[in-house]
């Protein structure tokens, strides 16, 4: 007499893989409990897991290529040359409150995005006041030079700091920016 040889998985190896299975869900889940808790404490102390290099660097490139500047209530208005194009246009910078959140918004002529939730503001800072402004000097003998240059604006200081603040005030960005001129 012949035997057949049986295919498949006896009842200890079959208790054995769930266990381990069970195992292995158990820590899973453990691991994603402990993500989304963490989550949780870092929105309700309003900390961002994203970072604010990408937001600064656009912010700094807008900067750099403007000609004009203009304060605005909860913002600023910049003309230059576009990020992204390199062609001529306004640039709107401004904090919008949405429900009791505050966001930076970035306008331009194609586009609006939301830039940083918890954003308190922007501020800049023109730091070449007190030693004296080449630019506005050498322009002041030529106002529609002044006007063609900066599209009506007044122009952008040649040195100026850039501070970015969150919803409760603290400043979580600083730093000084030379501006390339004309």
């Amino acid at each position: 007499m012949r035997v057949a040889s049986q295919k498949g998985l006896t009842l200890i190896e079959l208790v054995a893989a769930l266990v381990l299975c069970s195992l292995m869900m158990t820590a899973v889940i453990g691991v994603l409990h402990t993500v989304v808790r963490q989550q949780r404490l870092w929105q309700r102390q309003g900390m961002s897991n994203t970072s604010p290099a990408p937001v600064l660097q656009m912010l700094r490139d807008d900067l750099i290529n403007a000609r004009g500047y203009l304060p605005e209530s909860g913002g600023f208005r910049l003309l230059g040359l576009g990020r992204d194009s390199g062609l001529p246009g306004q640039i709107v910078y401004g904090v919008k409150t949405i429900g009791d959140t505050s966001v930076l918004v970035r306008r331009d002529s194609v586009t609006s995005q939301c830039l940083w939730v918890g954003c308190g503001g922007v501020e800049i800072q023109d730091l070449a006041i007190s030693s004296g402004n080449r630019q506005r000097e050498a322009l002041a003998d030529e106002p529609l030079a002044f006007a063609s240059l900066a599209g009506g604006l007044p122009m952008i200081p040649e040195v100026f700091r850039l501070r970015c603040f969150d919803d409760r005030g603290r400043v979580l960005h600083e730093e000084v920016i030379e501006h390339h001129g004309f």
